[in-house]
Formats: structure tokens, C-alpha cells, sequence
């Protein structure tokens, strides 16, 4: 199902993600489309996901695209006369600058009848723009009854780049690639190129005319394509033409070294069919849900990638997955909106699968193993320390009795003692902390808690607890400062007199 009409309430921040399976070389592999600027504030990371910071990865994608319908810079305004027939909707200008940010430019509602020139203003969702800003496509939402609708003159800061006008047949011929095209309300694919027609003439002039229909989908009326990059001859000097430059993309290094790839060069993918080229950006081994060990995969920029599918009249060229963040107490409303969404399938929530994750019979049986070997070796330990120091006393008898007789008072001796105990104590708890780290960072990641590739990737990370290593460090000293009095209290006292007669 398409997601972009799905209220999710609760949300701190959303992405809509294009999943699929692609074609290549013989073997299918799992694709994401994902929208760089939505999607770095939704995703799971770690540091140990990528060799560079995945969010810098994602980036990565819009920073690279080199497609798309660039517009003057600077631009400030866009205008388009349309004609129109009191069908409804609202007509939008969809843009993105050189870091994949939004920019959008709000022409109004088409509640009016005949022609009139509308205007818009180009915003940045965030941030400054830019430049080169990169037009996407002019969207009409969801219209009320269906009619015939006509544009004609799209300018730039009053500079027409686009006259819908051009001829289709004859010299100076505009080839049907370069043309205009809308798609359908009801599929989201494309329907038609605009071809020019006297139907709704502008002062005498030939406009683009279509049929506007009724559907859940925007219809989006998107520049042509062309083959040619930026640079080289285009049969189409004088349109504004788009150019269907390779799609970036991210991979694992496996999928690198498997083909014999690097970074820079183009990728061959089919996706339903559809031929889609991809340069590959970047290079990563781990992403959220998709895990090498389970095969290869490709993360494309969502943008350009369903254009082109919608180009290309796939049947579903829209997100089709919803990716949330939910706001401080909204995971709840967030949950339920999901829930109630229509052709729902599947929603993960990550506080059930991490709950899930830490009440598993492996996870609470290697816990339990760990908390009672902790506590037999610190009981062991605390008793040999004990152990220690009551016949090391033993041994010092006869010269505590020469201290104690020169003056020295039994309180003295004592803490003595304790100090000595502590400055052992400090010195094995030091040596155990660090014997102890390094064990839990060479075993503990070798553990495997299931049989399942997802149970172990990606790899265990171990990370020190400072409340349970200060808790750990509490009942050690504490277990030091009981043992002693307690093993004296079971052994018998020393008699000085005894000693000192046994000293001659």
C-alpha cells in the first residue's frame, strides 16, 4: 500500500522507505529506497556499522545525485498559468538543493474556472538552500471530480523555462522522451506525455491539456528525460529537459569484492523489470534490516529512484514502508495509528523487540550463569582473602606481642592490619577489573545466544555499566572490610602474655 497518506500520530520525526528486491547478475537482492533528509533521524545506528559514520553514508546519497531538472539559481519564484475547472486540489512545486532538503512552493488551490497565473514562493523546509536546486515535479493532491486541466508558461523568477508548446511532429521535432508526463491518481505510474493541444488555447497558443482523475495518489506532472548528461548534446536545447543520470547508491564491501566493484563505478539492477543504473557512493556492511550475512543489498536515494520506476510504468512506484521516531510519550498513539492503518502488514516496534530480546530464555539463562559466577567467586575470593590475612596474623604473633609490650596499643594493631588489607584489596580489585574486561571483551562477543544469522548480527558489543561496576566495586571493599572482623570473631584470640613467655 502507498504510505504517504498515512497519519501517524505520536511522531517526533517520520520517513516514507521504498522497499523491493532487485535483479543482479542472476541473483535477486533486497533494496531500499530511503530519503536522506527524513530518514538520518529515524534510523538505528551504531558506531561499528560502517568503516564511516552512517549518517554521513546516507548523506552521501544527495550529495552525489547529479539527475534531475536543474533549475537557475538564486531562484526565488516560480509561475504557471493553468487552466482551470473547479475540480479541487492543491497545486504544489516539489524541489530539492544540493543536500537533498525539500523545498516546496505552495501555488494554492485549483477552485477556479478558466485561466489565471499562479505564483509561488520557493521555502526551505529547514536550513539555507543549496544551490543547484533540483526540480522533482508540480503535484496536485486528490481532486474532487475529474476534468480537464491545462498549463501552459512555467517561468523561473518570470523567465519561462517550460511552454509546454512544442512540437511532437515536422522539423525541429521534440522526441516524446524529452516530453512532459504526468501520472495516474489511481496507481501512481506514469498515464500520459503532455502533448500540446488547441483545446485550451492561451492566447492563441497551443497548451498541455489532460485529463485530471480522481484517486488516493497526487498527480505528478514531472519533466521529460533525457539519455544525455549534463555537458553533452541534447536533442532538446531549448527545454527544460531532465537527465536520467545514474541513481547513488550504497553496498556491502562483500558485494564489492564478489564482482570486483569499487566505489565510483555503475551498478545494472532491475527492479520489476525495470532497468534502473546505479553509481555506487559508498561502502557499507551493516544497515538496519538489511545484514550482509543474509546476502547482498543495494540502498538507492528514494527520490530519483521511484521517478524512475514511474517512468518506467512500474505498478507500485511509491514508499511502502512507514519508519518512525516517536516523540517523549507518543509510541503508544504512534503504535495504534500504525495499526489501523489500511493494507497493513507488519509494524515492529523496537521496545517490544528489545524487551523480547532481553527476556529470552538464552539471554536470562547466560545472565543468571554470569550473576552466580560473580557471586561463588567473590564469596570465594572474600574467604581466601580472609583466610589470608588470619594466618598471616598467626605468623605475626610474637612480633605484634614485642610491639604491643613496647608500647603499642592493640587498636594500632588493628588498623594496621585494615590498612594493609585495603592497599591489597585496592591492588587485586584493580588487576581483577582489568583481567576481567578484557575476558568479557574476548568471550562475551563470542557467545551465540541462537542459531539464527539475526540472533547474532550484527556482532555483540560490550559496554561497561558504570552503575554495576560501581555496585560491583561497593561489595567488593565491603566484602573486604566483613571478612576480616567476621574471621576474627571465628578464630580464637591471641593471648600476649602467652607470647611474650614463649619468647623467653
Amino acid at each position: 500500500m502507498p504510505v504517504a497518506g498515512i497519519q501517524v500520530a505520536g511522531v517526533a520525526a517520520r520517513s516514507d522507505v521504498f522497499r523491493g528486491d532487485a535483479r543482479q547478475v542472476g541473483a535477486d537482492v533486497p533494496v531500499l529506497g530511503v530519503d536522506p533528509y527524513t530518514f538520518k533521524p529515524v534510523m538505528w545506528t551504531r558506531p561499528d556499522l560502517a568503516a564511516s559514520p552512517l549518517p554521513d553514508l546516507v548523506q552521501s546519497l544527495a550529495d552525489s545525485e547529479t539527475g534531475g531538472l536543474l533549475i537557475p539559481a538564486n531562484a526565488k519564484t516560480l509561475s504557471l498559468w493553468v487552466y482551470g475547472a473547479a475540480t479541487g486540489g492543491k497545486l504544489t512545486a516539489d524541489l530539492s538543493d544540493a543536500h537533498g532538503r525539500p523545498v516546496h512552493g505552495d501555488f494554492g488551490t485549483l477552485d477556479f474556472i478558466g485561466w489565471k497565473q499562479l505564483s509561488a514562493t520557493l521555502a526551505a523546509d529547514a536550513g539555507t538552500v543549496a544551490e543547484p536546486l533540483r526540480f522533482r515535479d508540480l503535484a496536485i493532491s486528490p481532486v474532487t471530480k475529474p476534468d480537464l486541466i491545462s498549463v501552459s508558461a512555467l517561468a523561473v523568477d518570470g523567465k519561462v523555462i517550460e511552454s509546454f508548446a512544442e512540437q511532437v511532429t515536422g522539423p525541429g521535432a521534440r522526441a516524446s522522451l524529452g516530453l512532459w508526463w504526468r501520472t495516474d491518481a489511481e496507481s501512481g505510474t506514469i498515464w500520459e506525455t503532455l502533448l500540446p493541444t488547441q483545446d485550451l488555447a492561451r492566447d492563441g497558443n497551443p497548451t498541455a491539456d489532460f485529463r485530471i482523475g480522481t484517486g488516493a495518489f497526487p498527480t505528478y506532472i514531472r519533466p521529460g528525460i533525457s539519455r544525455f548528461p549534463p555537458g553533452i548534446y541534447s536533442p532538446f536545447p531549448n527545454y527544460a529537459v531532465a537527465t536520467a543520470a545514474p541513481i547513488p547508491a550504497l553496498v556491502p564491501s562483500q558485494m564489492l569484492s564478489r564482482f570486483g566493484l569499487t566505489v565510483g563505478k555503475q551498478l545494472q539492477l532491475q527492479i520489476d523489470n525495470i532497468g534502473i543504473t546505479a553509481t555506487i557512493v559508498g561502502v557499507v556492511d551493516h544497515f538496519p534490516t538489511l545484514y550482509p550475512e543474509l546476502g547482498d543489498f543495494v540502498v538507492l536515494d528514494r527520490d530519483p529512484l521511484l521517478i524512475a520506476l514511474a517512468y518506467g510504468h512500474d505498478q507500485s512506484p511509491w514508499a511502502n514502508e512507514i519508519w518512525v521516531k516517536a516523540a517523549s510519550g507518543g509510541a503508544d498513539a504512534a503504535i495504534a495509528s500504525l495499526h489501523g492503518a489500511p493494507g497493513l502488514v507488519q509494524v515492529l516496534d523496537q521496545r517490544s523487540i528489545a524487551y523480547d530480546a532481553a527476556h529470552a530464555p538464552q539471554q536470562l539463562g547466560l545472565e543468571s550463569n554470569l550473576l552466580l559466577g560473580f557471586v561463588a567467586a567473590l564469596t570465594l575470593a572474600l574467604i581466601a582473602f580472609a583466610f589470608h590475612f588470619l594466618i598471616l596474623a598467626r605468623n605475626r604473633l610474637s612480633e605484634y606481642a614485642v610491639l604491643q609490650a613496647n608500647g603499642m596499643s592493640p587498636l594500632q594493631v588493628r588498623r594496621s592490619l585494615v590498612i594493609e588489607e585495603l592497599l591489597v584489596a585496592g591492588f587485586c580489585l584493580v588487576c581483577g577489573v582489568v583481567l576481567g574486561a578484557l575476558a568479557a571483551f574476548v568471550l562475551l562477543p563470542a557467545l551465540q545466544l541462537g542459531a539464527s544469522v539475526p540472533d547474532n548480527v550484527p556482532a555483540t558489543i560490550v559496554r561497561l555499566d558504570a552503575v554495576r561496576l560501581a555496585t560491583v566495586f561497593v561489595a567488593v571493599v565491603a566484602g573486604v572490610l566483613v571478612a576480616g572482623p567476621g574471621m576474627a570473631v571465628v578464630a580464637a584470640r591471641p593471648r600476649l602474655m602467652a607470647e611474650l613467655r614463649a619468647l623467653g
